[in-house]
C-alpha cells in the first residue's frame, strides 16, 4: 500500500496519507531533550460494498499497526467513514492517530 506525505488532489485507493496532527509537536514529559510528534495516518480504501469496505479497512489498519516501529504509539483509531472526493466518487477512510518520540 503506497504511503503519501501529502494529500493528493485525488487519492487512489488503497493508500495511506500521513499528515501532522494537533498539537503537532510537544516536549516529551520524561526527557526534556526529546520531542513528541503527533501524526494522523489516513487509510484510504475503495468502498466496493459497505461490508467489504469495513473489512478491508480493518485489515489495512491491523497491518499498519503491526508494521509500526516501536517508537510509534497508537493513540486512537477512528471508525471507517465514507468520504466524497468529488467527481471521482467516494472512498472509505479511517484515521489512525499516532505519537512518535524523537530524542534530541
Amino acid at each position: 500500500m503506497p504511503v503519501l506525505g501529502y494529500v493528493p488532489p485525488v487519492p487512489k485507493p488503497p493508500c495511506v496519507v500521513v499528515l501532522p496532527d494537533s498539537p503537532w509537536m510537544t516536549q516529551a514529559a520524561m526527557h526534556r531533550s526529546a520531542i513528541e510528534v503527533n501524526l494522523r495516518m489516513l487509510v484510504v480504501i475503495s468502498p466496493r460494498t459497505a461490508q467489504s469496505a469495513t473489512l478491508d479497512s480493518e485489515n489495512a489498519v491491523a497491518g499498519i499497526l503491526d508494521d509500526l516501529p516501536p517508537q510509534f504509539v497508537m493513540l486512537s483509531v477512528g471508525p471507517p467513514t465514507l468520504t466524497d472526493i468529488g467527481p471521482q466518487g467516494t472512498v472509505a477512510t479511517t484515521e489512525i492517530n499516532v505519537r512518535v518520540t524523537m530524542k534530541g
